[in-house]
């Protein structure tokens, strides 16, 4: 954690002298999103539960942002600013996470809103059913459009083994942090600061004190479509640590409840996450051939040395073309998924209308 870089804690109360305790802390990393930054304020001070403190940690942000965290301190004091150099998402996260007093603990991202009843419900939810995490759908917005994202219909209660499987399929349960509410005492680590998709990487250590979820099918959270949003990302990098999270997801897991999965479910898991970051990485159009090649043969050779045989899992026969195909011939695999012009052609249109 790098405490070192945090400059200051201020606002009409400061964090470490104020002796209240909030029931929620809210953390809020930001870093150049002057545009969007009012809005997600906003929409935390007005929440219907009033008993929250929300951290805003701006993160060396070279815009107006720091002078927004500074007026919304004055205004609210359940606002506390941290201004720290520039460590990245997790280094800011867990500057907030240092200070935050809260028995509960939630996140927004800074370019997203939610709704004012949103951590009224989450506390309902999560101290009504006993739960260590609670969490709502969400909806991603466009300019144009909001696409409400409904995997879950009715209130559901997850024990803890139901709760891995959730997390390893990610459908119910998404492995993002920021549309749910946590028991503080149950995070028992760390964002990874050297890491993309420190979010996976995240679960794979709070999944040790995290013994009951509760879902609910409300749609409270509104994330923000970007162009700049990690998942539109122009660099394999962070494919290649995506593929490695999902292996370090599986090992964990399995140490936490070795039955909770199968072999051939865990392989086929695997080798779905091999071939799916494979995909995206073909697709990345502004990438030189060379260093697209480069990125996917180190993931053929992760799987060709660590995975069993494709006829040992429970993958489709283009699945398996595919995923023998990425091992041996890359280039090939490359061009195979940039002719698969219906979801180009859908990404091209869905592209139009990203926020800047």
């Amino acid at each position: 954690m790098n405490t070192g870089n945090t400059k200051s804690v201020s606002n009409t109360n400061n964090c470490a002298g104020d002796s209240s305790v909030p029931k929620i802390s809210i953390i809020v990393p930001v870093y150049k999103v002057e545009k969007y930054l009012r809005q997600c304020l906003d929409s935390i001070a007005s929440q219907t539960f009033t008993d929250w403190e929300c951290i805003v940690v701006d993160d060396g942000s070279p815009d107006g942002c720091p002078a927004i965290c500074d007026e919304y301190a004055r205004k609210d004091s359940r606002f506390k600013v941290i201004h720290r150099k520039n460590g990245g998402l997790s280094a800011a996260r867990n500057s907030g996470l240092e200070v935050a007093k809260g028995e509960y603990v939630g996140f927004v991202d800074s370019d997203d809103w939610v709704s004012s009843t949103m951590y009224e419900h989450l506390y309902g939810l999560i101290t009504k059913y006993d739960a260590d995490m609670a969490q709502v759908n969400f909806s991603k917005e466009f300019t144009n459009s909001s696409h409400p994202r409904r995997k879950v219909r009715t209130i559901q209660v997850l024990d803890r083994r139901e709760l891995l499987k959730e997390l390893v399929y990610d459908t119910r349960v998404r492995n993002f942090v920021w549309n749910k509410l946590y028991r503080r005492d149950k995070l028992t680590g760390r964002f990874p600061e050297d890491k993309l998709f420190e979010d996976i990487y995240v679960y794979n250590q709070w999944v040790n004190g995290l013994q009951k979820a509760v879902l609910s099918p409300e749609v409270l959270y509104h994330y923000r479509m970007r162009r700049s949003g990690i998942i539109f990302g122009k660099s394999p990098e962070g494919r290649l640590h995506y593929f490695d999270a999902r292996r370090n997801r599986i090992e964990n897991f399995l140490k936490v409840d070795p039955t909770f999965l199968s072999k051939e479910e865990g392989d086929t898991f695997l080798w779905n996450s091999a071939i799916n970051s494979c995909k995206d990485i073909a697709r990345m159009k502004t990438v030189p051939m060379e260093q697209r090649v480069g990125a996917i043969r180190k993931i053929g050779k992760i799987c060709m040395e660590q995975l069993p045989p494709l006829e040992k899992t429970r993958l489709s026969g283009k699945k398996r073309f595919r995923a023998g195909l990425l091992c041996r011939h890359p280039k090939a695999f490359i061009i195979l998924m940039r002719l698969s012009r219906l979801i180009d052609l859908h990404t091209e249109f869905t592209n139009r209308y990203l926020f800047d």
